[in-house]
């Protein structure tokens, strides 16, 4: 899971942050691209983002399963999804 932190940044001051990677599509933040994370995705798509099969509903903190973060779960979540999963490598 995220960790949060509050860091306070001043005018004219140089500002290191400790060093994350993003994985775009990583709805459930196991820093990895997985069929769980389709799963989610399809749990939440469209209206059925508003239901309580959608674990990983967009609200205010987080986009969950909102991977473009504009609000809804649609297709153009559901497209990114599948880009950023077929550029996946086995590790």
């Amino acid at each position: 899971p995220r960790s949060w932190a509050t860091i306070k940044i001043a005018a004219n001051k140089t500002t290191t942050l400790d060093t994350m990677t993003l994985i775009n599509g990583d709805i459930n933040e196991d820093k990895a691209i997985t069929v769980k994370d389709y799963n989610i995705l399809l749990n939440c798509f469209g209206e059925k983002q508003y239901t309580e099969a959608c674990i990983y509903a967009p609200v205010s903190n987080r986009v969950g399963a909102d991977i473009t973060d504009d609000g809804v779960v649609d297709g153009l979540d559901y497209n990114l999804f599948l880009r950023e999963f077929s550029t996946q490598t086995s590790q």
